[in-house]
């Protein structure tokens, strides 16, 4: 059986990948990390207590040790969690969208002044991937880089994993933009080039469909659709049971040409009920036809689509070999 939750750590992306025979764990993945359960990001989790760092989710489902780590790129809501999971599991394998080229000189960046929040916060995110690459460095791994090509991975022997292409544009400007962070002269420029790699963050992410028998599961992170435009001519490399909708559910995460192409038995959103960022969007729930089932990390409350819920921590899909797909909120 595969068995994938969706961790409730409000907006943001924590998805748990086991693969159990059983009941015995022969397989485990964590893909991204939530937002820090650190400074003012743990006030999101300790006055929402539906929610759980990931750290501390998997802490609590005895799971000590995970064959693999994948960020699918560095926003705080998706990196934040990391550091702290790589310190409390024994861990295999980490991927990522990017690695610093010199993690240690983010040590002077810290001491400059950033007054804009956007700016600060992706600092920030910058000083969580350094964290991650010192960690790894210390249990004598290195973090592997993915999304220069197209790339097949056989996780297990029934379980697979594809990882598609980043913008090989946008991939070569986060390069760019990071080192001009590290290299700026002053504060302005330092602000300029965090501002910039902000901005381009979601669409430099590297996107990931699992396989599981004749099972296929689609997990975009915020990745938008335009990024989808050339696959709609081959839909079948898109076609997927269980889709996790982009960035959070905002307008620009899908069209209905793209819904057409994945064809889903089952769409969740990773959302919270208090972001100020209009997430998720109506208009793109509008797009799933009723044979769609839709689901939702946190209780929302949003008609016709999600009506009110008990809180839960997680939502977890559990898909046998043979194509069944059984859907379980976990409730406190």
């Amino acid at each position: 059986m595969l068995k994938i939750t969706f961790i409730n750590v409000g907006y943001g992306d924590s998805i748990l990948v086991e693969e159990l025979r059983d009941s015995r764990r022969i397989f485990s993945m964590l893909i991204d990390g939530g937002a820090p359960y650190a400074g003012k990001y743990r006030a999101s989790y300790d006055l929402w207590p539906a929610r759980v760092p990931p750290f501390r989710y998997l802490q609590s489902h005895g799971i000590q040790s995970l064959d693999a780590l994948f960020l699918t790129h560095f926003h705080i809501d998706h990196v934040g969690g990391m550091p702290s999971v790589m310190e409390s599991c024994k861990f295999g394998q980490v991927w990522s969208n990017y690695v610093l080229a010199d993690p240690g000189c983010l040590e002077g960046l810290n001491r400059m002044p950033v007054e804009n929040p956007t700016a600060a916060e992706m600092r920030l995110s910058l000083g969580l991937l350094a964290q991650m690459q010192g960690i790894a460095k210390d249990a004598g791994k290195e973090i592997e880089v993915m999304g220069g090509r197209p790339r097949t991975i056989a996780l297990t022997d029934q379980l697979r994993a594809d990882f598609f292409a980043a913008d090989p544009f946008l991939a070569a400007r986060t390069g760019i933009l990071a080192e001009a962070v590290l290299t700026a002269a002053d504060s302005e420029k330092t602000r300029q080039a965090l501002l910039q790699l902000d901005a381009i963050q979601n669409a430099a992410g590297v996107a990931i469909r699992l396989s599981y028998g004749g099972v296929r599961i689609l997990l975009p992170a915020d990745l938008p659709h335009s990024y989808w435009k050339s696959y709609l001519k081959e839909p079948e490399l898109l076609r997927a049971d269980l889709l996790k909708i982009a960035h959070h559910g905002q307008a620009d995460s899908m069209t209905r040409e793209l819904v057409a192409a994945i064809k889903p038995r089952h769409a969740i959103v990773s959302v919270s009920s208090d972001n100020p960022l209009g997430a998720p969007a109506p208009e793109v729930f509008a797009m799933f036809g009723p044979e769609v089932h839709l689901w939702a990390t946190e209780n929302i409350e949003l008609h016709p689509y999600f009506p009110q819920t008990e809180p839960h921590g997680a939502v977890s899909f559990e898909i046998s070999p043979d194509g069944d797909i059984a859907v379980a909120p976990e409730l406190l």
